[in-house]
């Protein structure tokens, strides 16, 4: 089960770690004049970086509820600073963040997933 982020206009920022640090922001439609979003950012855990042969990795992540949304990365160095904004978020509605990075290790291929539900309430 991913953890549950419950954004408010009083706490409009997350961070969640699990092989990697994520942190989500939010803007309300009403504070901002455009729709209702939230940035995020990933950087993997120095441990996973070091493991990851050629320092390069491909990486793509998805919203469940939000159609078309996906933001890929098919060669990135294993340090990178991972960023996007997913857009037009309905208040009360729950979604699930989803990333995967897929690479190469001594041992063989390996990869990381991440998951993060989310819902931005009024």
């Amino acid at each position: 089960m991913p953890p549950v982020v419950t954004f408010t206009p009083g706490n409009q920022s997350a961070t969640y770690k699990k092989h990697g640090t994520w942190t989500g922001d939010v803007v309300y439609a009403s504070d901002s004049g455009f729709s209702n979003r939230m940035f995020w950012t990933l950087v993997l855990d120095p441990s996973v970086q070091a493991i990851i042969t050629n320092n390069t990795m491909s990486c793509v992540a998805s919203a469940d509820g939000i159609p078309g949304y996906h933001d890929r990365h098919p060669a990135v160095p294993a340090d990178y600073k991972w960023h996007s904004t997913i857009k037009d978020l309905a208040l009360d509605t729950p979604y699930t963040w989803r990333a995967h990075c897929a690479f190469g290790t001594a041992e063989g291929p390996g990869e990381v997933k991440f998951a993060v539900s989310f819902v931005m309430r009024p």
